[in-house]
């Protein structure tokens, strides 16, 4: 008499397939489960926003709410010096992951908006919207300009532009590299010459770096050097599915295939 087949392996697998969709699901849950308030601004404007997303993508908020903090047991965050206009760019960000003017109903938001937004999430330590930033200032120029193989202009205020995230970021910050690379890259040579000789130290630097290796017979960035030119990854920020990067070219960057 045969012995009957066992079934035990694949009833495994259904069961851990199971147990890990109801904990994404749980997970996914969690996130929207607690309401808190930011009160932003010398006037104190309200926002509520989930507590869960907030912490999710920012330490700031994850250290406010957690302990025996004022914040943690009222429920209310208080960001008094920063600006209402530029913490609703951050809250539609936070719900949409979308970096869109809602009031102009474009694709971008100004330059100097996500400017304003970068040096908000600086603050609050939002690696990931700093990495989307980053991506959309080097792709409203620099990306475009490449694939049209056309280089443009830019006006005086590109040089005050610059100056801004440099003085609130740290040396090293991405960004410093977005702006030098736009520099060199992106526009006219007359335009580069006049735009970096009055550009901030820091990025200067950057740009003479930059320069060098390229009469040492380097090449200009390519796509599969952008992750690791102009973003950083973290916890809150794995390089994956949630790169967009990745999410928007397909890549698979260093060559490492994770699932998420």
């Amino acid at each position: 008499m045969p012995e009957p087949t066992s079934r035990a392996p694949a009833q495994d697998g259904e069961k851990k397939t199971e147990t890990k969709k109801l904990t994404r699901q749980s997970q996914l849950r969690s996130l929207y489960k607690t309401m808190i308030v930011a009160k932003v601004g010398p006037d104190a404007v309200e926002f509520p926003i989930y507590q869960g997303l907030a912490c999710r993508y920012s330490p700031y908020f994850r250290a406010a709410c957690s302990g025996n903090f004022k914040e943690s047991i009222d429920k209310v965050v208080v960001l008094d010096e920063d600006k209402p206009e530029t913490f609703e760019n951050f809250v539609i960000w936070l719900n949409s992951r979308s970096l869109g003017d809602e009031r102009t109903k474009t694709e971008y938001l100004g330059w100097n908006d996500l400017i304003d937004l970068y040096i908000l999430a600086d603050k609050l330590g939002a690696q990931m919207l700093k990495n989307d930033i980053n991506f959309k200032l080097v792709d409203s120029i620099y990306l475009k300009r490449a694939r049209r193989t056309k280089r443009t202009k830019q006006s005086g205020s590109f040089i005050k532009t610059a100056q801004t995230p440099v003085a609130h970021t740290m040396t090293g910050d991405p960004i410093h590299q977005v702006f030098a690379d736009i520099t060199l890259y992106a526009m006219t040579e007359e335009g580069s010459k006049k735009v970096a000789s009055t550009m901030p130290r820091e990025i200067l630097i950057l740009i003479v770096d930059e320069m060098a290796l390229l009469i040492r017979g380097g090449t200009r960035p390519k796509m599969k050097d952008m992750c690791a030119r102009y973003h950083r990854h973290d916890d809150a920020t794995p390089l994956g599915k949630e790169c967009n990067l990745v999410e928007k070219y397909g890549l698979n960057l260093y060559g490492m295939s994770e699932q998420f």
